[in-house]
C-alpha cells in the first residue's frame, strides 16, 4: 500500500480536534516549555536575523558585545530547541569585522552554508560599511568566499548598512540596505557578490547600485526575488515636503536596472499613515501580488498591512484600498517582521509596551482582519519574564512557527508556537481529501503534499463530468520528502473541478472551485 503525508487545515475531520486546541500556543516540546533564552557572551545580545534549515535546525544571527565593540553573533539549535553542539563546539561563535560589526540578516545557501549580511565600523574614520560573512555548516568561516570568508564594500560617501539579503538559484548573494550621500541624503543601497565572494561587475555599476527618492532618507529593510530574477526591495522613504516618512518599494531587473513596469519609474510609495510608515517585510504572494508589514503613525504605532498589485499599485480588493492598520488600544505596537503560511494567513512579530513590553506574534485572515482562531484574538503575548522583542518570524518544514529576538536581559531569544497545520494519512486505496488551497480558488492556487518513499505521480484536474481539463505533470518522479506545487488556475471557468492524483496503482482526489 502506497501511501502520501498531506496536511490539513482544520477542514479535514481527523488530527484537527487535536490541533484545533493547540492553535497559537508555545509548544511545549520546544527547550521543555516553548522558549530557548541563552547567552552568546557576558555583554549585551541582540538577535535581529533567523533562518530554518532544511533539517528544522534553527540559525539565529546578531551581535554581542559593549556599544563601542559589537561583533557578529550566531547560534544554532536543534529543532528541539537546545543549542546544537556539532556548530562550533556549543552551538555558538563570534566574528570581529573592523573596529564594531553587527549582524541583521541571514539566508542558506542549497548547500547549507550560511550567509550573514550586516555593518562594519571603522572608528577612527567613523564610517560603515556593508559586511558579509559565510560560514560552513559546522560554523567556521568559509575561506573560499572572498579568502577569509568575509567581504567589506564601501559606496563612497559613509553609513554604509546592509539590513537583508537573498540569494539567487545560481548562488550571487543580494545585498540590501542604505548609504549616506552628501547630496541625496540617505539612499537604497544594493550590492551584488558572485559566489566567490567578489563583486559582480554585470550588476549596476561595478556590483553596486543607490536608488534616491525625494532627496531625503531612503532605507531598505527587506529584498525579496520574484521567479523571472527581478528584484524588490522595500523600507521606507523620507517625503520632504510633508515632513513624514511613507512605505517605499522599487523593482529591479535583474541587472539591477529599474524596471518601468513597476509604479512610476519601478517605485512606488504608498502613504499610509500621517507621520512615520516604514516597511519591515516584503513577501510575494502565490499569486504574484506583494504584501508589505510593517509599522505606521498616526497617534501612536500601528501594524500596518498593505498589499499591492504586480505593477505596484494598491490592491482594492483588500480592504478596498490596499491597506490595513490594526492598534487594539491605544500605545505603541511596533511590528518588526513578518510571514505567510501556506494557507495565506499573515504572521506579523514584534514587541510593545501594550502587552507589557513583551515580545508578541499576531495573525491575519488573508483579507488582512484578525484570525480569532489564534491564541486570545488572534494575538500570542511572551510571559512575563521574556518580556523583549520578537525581531523575526519563520515556519518551520511542518509549518510551526518559529520568532526570534532578544529577552530584557538582552539574551538570544527563541520559542516555537503550534500554528494548528496538522499532518494526516492520504491513502491512494480510497477517495480521501488531499490538500488544495486557497479553496475556492483564484488565478493560483498551492497543493502541499509530503510522500513517506519515492513515487511516480500524475498529477491532473478534471471537470465536474470527469474530463481532463488540465495536465499539472504526467508520470513524473517526487521524492521522499515534503513538496509544494503552485497551480496556475487562471485559465479554468468558474465551475466544480476535482484535482486528481494517481500513482500508476490507485488514485487520490480533492474537490475544488474556481
Amino acid at each position: 500500500m502506497h501511501k502520501i503525508l498531506f496536511f490539513s487545515f482544520g477542514l479535514l475531520a481527523f488530527s484537527y480536534s487535536v490541533g484545533f486546541t493547540q492553535i497559537g500556543t508555545f509548544d511545549s516540546a520546544f527547550n521543555g516549555g516553548g522558549f530557548a533564552v541563552f547567552d552568546i557572551s557576558s555583554e549585551a545580545d541582540f538577535c535581529k536575523g533567523l533562518a530554518i534549515a532544511a533539517d528544522n535546525k534553527i540559525i539565529m544571527v546578531g551581535s554581542t558585545g559593549s556599544s563601542s565593540n559589537y561583533k557578529f553573533a550566531l547560534a544554532r539549535l536543534n529543532p528541539n530547541g537546545t543549542l546544537d553542539n556539532t556548530f562550533s563546539g556549543d552551538g555558538k561563535t563570534t566574528t570581529d569585522i573592523f573596529d564594531k560589526s553587527e549582524a541583521n540578516d541571514v539566508s542558506l545557501q542549497s548547500d547549507g552554508k550560511i550567509v550573514v549580511v550586516g555593518s562594519a565600523k571603522i572608528n577612527v574614520e567613523n564610517l560603515d560599511w556593508f559586511a558579509v560573512a559565510r560560514y560552513n555548516t559546522d560554523g567556521s568561516l568559509d575561506n573560499t568566499f572572498s579568502a577569509d570568508g568575509i567581504a567589506t564594500i564601501y559606496f563612497g560617501m559613509s553609513n554604509d548598512v546592509a539590513y537583508s539579503l537573498a540569494i539567487q538559484p545560481d548562488g550571487k548573494i543580494i545585498v540590501a540596505g542604505s548609504s549616506y550621500n552628501a547630496t541625496t541624503g540617505l539612499d537604497f543601497a544594493i550590492a551584488r557578490f558572485d559566489s566567490d565572494g567578489s563583486l559582480d561587475n554585470s550588476f549596476g555599476a561595478g556590483g553596486k547600485i543607490t536608488t534616491d527618492f525625494n532627496s531625503g532618507y531612503d532605507q531598505i529593510n527587506s529584498i525579496t526575488l520574484q521567479p523571472d530574477g527581478k528584484i524588490l526591495a522595500a523600507g521606507y522613504t523620507e517625503n520632504v515636503a510633508m515632513s513624514d516618512y511613507d512605505f517605499a518599494v522599487v523593482r529591479y531587473n535583474a541587472n539591477g536596472t529599474l524596471d518601468n513596469t513597476f509604479g512610476t519609474g519601478g517605485k512606488s510609495t504608498i502613504n499610509v499613515g500621517n507621520s512615520i510608515d516604514d516597511v519591515k517585510k516584503i513577501i510575494l504572494l502565490p499569486n504574484g501580488k506583494i504584501l508589505l508589514t510593517g509599522i505606521s503613525m498616526e497617534s501612536y504605532f500601528d501594524i500596518a498591512i498593505v498589499r499591492l498589485n504586480e505593477d505596484g499599485s494598491l490592491d482594492n480588493t483588500f480592504s478596498t484600498d490596499g491597506i490595513i492598520t490594526h492598534n487594539p488600544i491605544p500605545n505603541h505596537i511596533y511590528a518588526l517582521d513578518g510571514a505567510v503560511q501556506v494557507d495565506g494567513k499573515i504572521l506579523i512579530s514584534g514587541s510593545s509596551p501594550y502587552y507589557s513590553g513583551r515580545a508578541f506574534i499576531a495573525r491575519f485572515n488573508e483579507d488582512g482582519s484578525f484570525d480569532n482562531s489564534f491564541a486570545v484574538s488572534g494575538i500570542l503575548e511572551t510571559q512575563p519574564s521574556y518580556g523583549g522583542y520578537f525581531n523575526r518570524v519563520a515556519l518551520q518544514s511542518d509549518y510551526k512557527i518559529i520568532v526570534a529576538g532578544q529577552n530584557f536581559s538582552n539574551d538570544f531569544l527563541a520559542a516555537r508556537i503550534l500554528s494548528g497545520l496538522n499532518m494526516g494519512v492520504l491513502d491512494f486505496s480510497n477517495q480521501t481529501n488531499a490538500l488544495i488551497y486557497p479553496n475556492p480558488v483564484n488565478e493560483k492556487t498551492v497543493l502541499a503534499f509530503e510522500l513517506s518513499s519515492n513515487q511516480t505521480l500524475s498529477i491532473s484536474i478534471c471537470d465536474a463530468q470527469g474530463r481532463t481539463v488540465q495536465s499539472i505533470c504526467g508520470k513524473k518522479m517526487f521524492t521522499e520528502g515534503r513538496h509544494e506545487i503552485n497551480i496556475d488556475t487562471g485559465q479554468l471557468a468558474s465551475g466544480q473541478y476535482v484535482l486528481v492524483l494517481d500513482n500508476g496503482k490507485g488514485k487520490t482526489s480533492v474537490r475544488f472551485q474556481k
